[in-house]
């Protein structure tokens, strides 16, 4: 499980995130909001980790509050609050308490 994604225009984040995975594949992506130090990273990590994987890991992210909740990305599973995420050794709650998102361990 990845949380959040950088920038995307560094490739030393994707050589060290590389190095980090060490071989092993990621179970899913969470993006904690829209910001593009969070987000920006996304395309490049599908396609640059995970490019030769048949199937990509799940990109998780609550909708933007602002626009109405409007977005253009095709690669996100958008969650709503309470949705939960379990991968091997690890659960993960995403809510939204007072418009502020909150991750935590479950």
């Amino acid at each position: 499980m990845l949380i959040d994604t950088g920038e995307g225009n560094s490739h030393t984040y994707i050589e060290l995130l590389r190095q980090a995975l060490d071989g092993a594949r990621l179970s899913c992506i969470v993006a904690t909001h829209w910001h593009h130090d969070h987000v920006g990273g996304i395309r490049a990590i599908l396609d640059e980790i995970c490019g030769s994987d048949k199937v990509k890991p799940p990109v998780y992210k609550f909708r933007r509050l602002e626009n109405n909740g409007k977005e253009e990305w095709d690669e996100v599973e958008y969650v709503e609050h309470g949705h939960e995420i379990t991968v091997e050794g690890a659960s993960l709650r995403l809510d939204e308490f007072d418009n502020k998102r909150v991750f935590y361990q479950i």
